[in-house]
């Protein structure tokens, strides 16, 4: 948008900031390049146009000058991770109050970067984070992020979580996906979320806490033992996946040497039906626990319980399993709410070479 006048034109950029140019010259005047050449006739087109040529040239003058920081994307080629200040950089960033921040900070090695200190973002709608480092959150204060309605986070682990969610008062979208192997708490207060995505395939968790009275959509995917503490609170929830897996190293006994690896609960699109299927991964164990898992207990900390089928992934090794369908098929919450049953088989080939074997 543009306004143009007798001394001077505005113009918004993506970035949302106004930035006022000089009118181009009059052809009665002519502009003569640095070296007295011929009319500098590139320095008077508009700015967004000469953004283009930034964004493929590497060519700068005094006109230019200070430009670069509207481009909308900067991508900086053979530098280390290590060798950028990124929070130096967020920092310069805000200084433009852009309306969208996509950032990604990654390292192609084995190096672990520092944490990443997000500084605040007044006037940002949509916030994407990808990065192999830590993200902290520590360093808020109050109001800072009044305008964010989305915001992703791809990282190691999330610093002072709390923080961030009490600064995002408009947040509509949520979507946090830890590949950091950690400790975690999955903790999230909010009165305008309507959609929630926490995936957390290497961390661990054993505390769910979430209050989201305008939450439509939610999706959690965590590791877990067997001392998980649930509370959520989410009436207006209509679309629900719940994916837990139990670490083997952990050994959650079921019944005898049958152990729990994955409790699910999954959409009706995945079964063709109109309500929701409670999918359990089971396997044998080495050996036999003196414990078993409450399964009436874990049931209870499930989001959804109107589940129509109920599908069974099970690793026998061999072993008949008739017994355990019997024993499953007897509890109480699953006898009333299954109407189909299925059943898939995974079975463990073990190959064993001789030295002297030759492969053709």
């Amino acid at each position: 948008m543009a306004e143009v006048g007798d001394r001077f034109c505005v113009m918004e950029l993506r970035s949302g900031r106004l930035v006022r140019r000089s009118p181009p010259p009059r052809r009665a005047r002519s502009r003569r390049g640095p070296c007295g050449g011929a009319d500098d006739r590139l320095s008077a087109l508009p700015d967004d146009m000469l953004l283009l040529v930034l964004a493929r040239t590497g060519i700068l003058s005094s006109r230019w000058r200070g430009l670069w920081a509207h481009l909308p994307d900067l991508t900086f080629r053979d530098v280390a991770p290590a060798e950028i200040e990124a929070a130096r950089l967020l920092d310069a960033v805000v200084r433009f109050s852009p309306r969208e921040l996509r950032f990604s900070y990654k390292s192609e090695t084995n190096m672990r970067l520092p944490d990443l200190h997000l500084p605040c973002f007044p006037r940002a709608t949509s916030i994407d984070i990808d990065s192999d480092s830590n993200i902290c959150f520590t360093q808020l204060r109050s109001g800072e992020f009044s305008a964010l309605e989305r915001l992703s986070l791809k990282c190691g682990i999330v610093i002072d979580f709390d923080t961030l969610i009490a600064r995002c008062p408009c947040l509509r979208v949520l979507s946090v996906f830890i590949t950091r192997v950690s400790d975690i708490v999955i903790s999230v207060h909010s009165v305008s979320l309507q959609i929630l995505e926490f995936k957390c395939n290497d961390a661990y968790t054993n505390s769910i806490d979430i209050v989201t009275p305008k939450l439509k959509q939610l999706e959690l995917i965590f590791n877990t033992g067997k001392d998980l503490s649930v509370s959520i609170s989410a009436p207006m929830v209509e679309k629900v996946v719940w994916i837990r897996e139990l670490p083997f190293e952990d050994l959650n006994p079921l019944f005898g040497f049958w152990r729990l690896d994955l409790m699910a609960v999954l959409p009706a699109d995945r079964f063709g039906d109109g309500d929701y299927g409670l999918e359990l991964g089971i396997s044998t164990a080495v050996d036999e626990s003196y414990y078993e898992l409450d399964l009436t207990h874990e049931m209870e900390k499930l989001p959804v319980i109107d589940f129509s089928v109920l599908a069974l992934s099970l690793t026998t090794d061999g072993h008949v399993f008739g017994a355990l369908l019997w024993r499953l098929l007897g509890f109480h919450q699953i006898r009333a709410a299954t109407k189909r049953l299925e059943v898939v088989l995974y079975s463990v080939i073990l190959l064993l070479l001789s030295p002297d074997t030759h492969t053709h």
